[in-house]
């Protein structure tokens, strides 16, 4: 289950949405596949952590480091990204958006601010939001990972947009 990234990237560029595994489907033979007492009676494994609908497996979390990520490098590289690489990948960009934003605002609203400070506050905060990706880069990492780093981009791009003057041109 730890390869659902890859395993879309590849749905995608095969033209459709749902998972596709090799094995043959138990699932559908059983009547409620839903129900762990009797895939366990009869013996029946499944994909944990899929969601599973008339016969196909789903991702149902964090589409968009897909979009992101595993399908630029498979299209580059024509290999597939792991997600463990991807979390590391999403973890540098929210580092480095926080060195950014922190720059940035140190720049525009506390002049005074010395630079020593300005560090030890990027560095906690960095190490506070994602100590744990980076300690164990999993499958809900990366989904994570890449919405922290979307979201301090974002406040980023947010603070040079409405408090930063420059010249238009």
């Amino acid at each position: 289950h730890r390869n659902q990234y890859e395993v879309m990237a590849e749905s995608i560029l095969d033209g459709h949405i749902d998972l596709y595994y090799d094995e043959v489907d138990t699932l559908a033979n059983l009547n409620n596949p839903y129900d762990p007492d009797e895939r366990a009676a009869a013996g029946v494994s499944y994909h944990w952590d899929h969601a599973y609908y008339e016969g196909h497996y789903y991702m149902y979390f964090g589409v968009v480091p897909v979009f992101l990520a595993f399908l630029p490098y498979r299209l580059l590289t024509g290999q597939a990204l792991t997600t463990y690489h991807a979390t590391q990948f999403f973890v540098v960009l929210f580092i480095a958006g926080v060195f950014m934003l922190f720059r940035l605002l140190a720049k525009r609203f506390f002049k005074k601010l010395p630079f020593g400070v300005y560090l030890a506050l990027s560095v906690a905060v960095s190490a506070m939001s994602v100590w744990y990706a980076s300690a164990e880069p999993a499958l809900y990492c990366t989904a994570i990972t890449a919405a922290l780093a979307l979201q301090i981009w974002s406040f980023y791009f947010f603070v040079r947009a409405v408090y930063v003057e420059e010249r238009e041109n």
